[in-house]
C-alpha cells in the first residue's frame, strides 16, 4: 500500500497472518479507534496524520519503521488510544449540565414572572376590596403567588449562577 490514508475506523489495519509480508509507503494513519496498525493482535505504534512506511516481514512479530516524517526520529510518541482519550473526554460533562441549568434558569424565570403578575393581580383585589367579601381569598392568593415567584427567583438564580459556572471548569 502506498500513499493512501486509513482514517476513522474502529480497528486500523490488522494483519493477522505472520507469513504474509507487508510493506507501506507514506500511509497515513487517522483518528482510528483500537489502534492504526497491528501485526498478530499487537498493536504497533503510528503517529496520527503523519505519512510513515512501515515493512511488515514475513514471519516477523511486528512492523519495523523504515521512514518517518514526523521528526520524532522513529522513536514511540505516548498518546492515548481516540477512544479512552483523557483530552476529548475531560469536558464531556459540560454540554448536558449547561443544558439542565440553563433549563433550570429558564423554568424559573417564568415561575418568577407568573409568581410576580398574580401577586399584582391579588394584592389589588385585596387593596380595593371594600367591603371585605374576597379580601381573605385574595390575600391567601396573594401570599401563595409571592411564595411561588420567590421559588421563580431561587430557580432563576441557581440555573445562570450554574451555567455562568460551567464556563469556568
Amino acid at each position: 500500500m502506498a500513499y493512501c490514508t486509513i482514517a476513522h475506523s474502529v480497528y486500523g489495519l490488522k494483519i493477522d497472518v505472520s507469513n504474509t509480508s507487508v510493506r507501506l509507503d507514506h500511509v497515513i494513519f487517522k483518528d482510528n479507534g483500537t489502534s492504526s496498525l497491528s501485526r498478530d493482535g499487537k498493536p504497533v505504534f503510528t503517529p496520527d496524520s503523519i505519512p510513515v512506511s512501515f515493512d511488515c516481514k514475513q514471519g516477523a512479530s511486528g512492523c519495523i519503521l523504515i521512514k518517518d516524517t514526523s521528526a520524532t526520529g522513529g522513536k514511540p510518541l505516548k498518546r492515548p488510544s481516540p477512544l479512552t482519550s483523557g483530552a476529548e473526554k475531560k469536558h464531556t460533562w459540560r454540554f448536558p449540565v449547561r443544558i439542565t441549568l440553563g433549563s433550570a434558569g429558564l423554568i424559573g424565570a417564568g415561575i418568577l414572572a407568573y409568581g410576580h403578575f398574580e401577586a399584582e393581580k391579588y394584592n389589588n383585589r385585596y387593596v380595593n376590596d371594600l367591603n371585605g367579601l374576597q379580601a381573605i381569598s385574595d390575600r391567601d392568593k396573594r401570599d401563595n403567588a409571592v411564595a411561588a415567584r420567590n421559588v421563580g427567583i431561587v430557580a432563576c438564580a441557581i440555573g445562570a449562577a450554574g451555567f455562568g459556572v460551567t464556563f469556568l471548569f
